[in-house]
């Protein structure tokens, strides 16, 4: 048995179809373009954010959202909300509950405390009928 090795072509020699290759180019940029979703340019869309205006009317203050601010000091956590200074979960929902719930709550969270303890006030206000509640970090 005579073995021969195989003959190899030549670059020149092997044929190549362009003509599938650019149907399946157009094929591949018609599939991009009927594919993409044009959405609104991102700097022209309205922040979630509002600002709070120097000159706010006492209307705007009637929907301001509550703010709770956790704090922890030396005899454990406390929750803060306006001048009163509440050291016990259930009497912070207690609290919550005499609030007005359409303007949401705000839970302002010191560094440096505890989860749970931040937590407890997002619980708390869901609780007390908050339907918004919102975690902010303090600066």
């Amino acid at each position: 048995m005579a073995f021969r090795p195989p003959r190899r072509r030549s670059l020149d020699q092997v044929p190549l179809n362009l003509a599938s290759m650019i149907d399946v180019t157009f094929l591949l940029l018609i599939y991009f373009m009927v594919s993409t979703v044009l959405a609104p340019d991102e700097r022209t869309l309205e922040t979630a954010i509002k600002r709070e205006q120097e000159g706010a009317s006492p209307d705007d203050r009637d929907f301001r959202p509550q703010r709770v601010r956790v704090l922890r000091d030396a005899e454990g956590p406390l929750w803060r909300l306006g001048e009163r200074v509440i050291r016990d979960r259930a009497e912070l929902e207690r609290v919550m509950t005499d609030l007005p719930t359409e303007a949401g709550m705000v839970v302002e969270v010191e560094g440096g405390v505890p989860v749970e303890i931040a937590v407890a006030a997002l619980q708390a206000a869901r609780d007390a009928g908050f339907t918004e509640v919102s975690y902010v970090p303090a600066r």
